[in-house]
């Protein structure tokens, strides 16, 4: 059954854990260093100011753009498209929740902003009329194309899907009106994983919003602490006490076993690093 999707509402669902947490990302290794190419290619790196906010996901944008001129392919093609939406979600969160606290640093953010959206249209100009799903899943969701929902979601709804990706974007794109089917698809790109590297760090932030939102408290503890773990080397200012004061109803507590959801955090961060996570997504309350 392919469900109707209101995008206003899907981007809202993610922004609603503004007040949560920050997404920033850590850069990827490579033997290009950021240095390097903004030496010999000044103008992959000019656009975008450095030293601000998302300084990590800036480095890893760099290289994909890099790649994406130097060997273009449907491959580095797709990864600058992930690594520009995953940087238009960090400035995002960043400038909505003021994190910035000085007035210049702010702006430099706004300009940004408003570079990575300028990339994203013009990349996607490019490409429109792909059959490569994960492609499609942009210009539907950037452009609201109708034919790319439908190539999309014709992939991504196949009963036997096992790309851990596209799961992930089918996911994302139900989380604001379908929060349980988006759980389960959460879960389900989970269980298929073998490893740490085939999970964004926002797979977690959605998770821990949408259980936030809908008022599983417990549950958005345990995936903020997954957030964090996972980007351990950068951690996030995810707003902790937030969670657990939503936790309590008057003078009761309702969270008060903090030290049996940080356990199941440790448990679930084992087994994905080991590729054996099994849970199946609980039922919202």
């Amino acid at each position: 059954m392919i469900y109707p999707i209101n995008n206003n509402l899907v981007k809202y669902t993610f922004l609603s854990g503004l007040l949560l947490s920050l997404t920033a990302c850590d850069s990827s290794g490579s033997q290009d260093t950021v240095a390097n190419i903004c030496e010999s290619n000044p103008e992959l790196c000019a656009d975008i100011h450095k030293g601000i906010d998302c300084r990590y996901k800036r480095s890893s944008l760099i290289r994909a753009r890099y790649y994406d001129k130097v060997a273009p392919s449907e491959e580095n093609t797709l990864k600058l498209l992930d690594e520009l939406d995953d940087y238009d979600v960090c400035l995002e969160l960043t400038l909505l929740m003021e994190y910035s606290q000085k007035q210049t640093q702010k702006q430099k953010s706004v300009e940004n902003y408003l570079t990575i959206q300028k990339l994203l249209s013009e990349k996607l100009e490019g490409i429109q009329n792909s059959t490569d799903p994960h492609i499609a899943y942009y210009l539907w969701t950037h452009f609201q194309d109708k034919h790319a929902k439908n190539v999309f979601l014709k992939a991504a709804m196949k009963k036997n899907n096992k790309d851990i990706k596209m799961l992930l974007k089918l996911a994302s794109a139900y989380s604001g009106e379908y929060p349980q089917y988006a759980l389960d698809t959460f879960y389900k790109a989970l269980q298929l994983t073998k490893s740490l590297d085939e999970i964004p760090l926002t797979t977690f932030t959605f998770m821990m919003t949408i259980y936030y939102r809908n008022k599983d408290f417990e549950q958005a503890y345990i995936w903020a602490l997954m957030a964090n773990k996972i980007n351990h080397d950068d951690p996030l200012p995810i707003n902790y006490d937030l969670i657990l004061q939503k936790g309590h109803r008057g003078s009761k507590k309702l969270i008060n076993n903090e030290d049996e959801l940080q356990k199941i955090a440790d448990t679930y961060y084992s087994q994905l690093r080991k590729g054996k996570f099994k849970t199946k997504a609980p039922q919202l309350k």
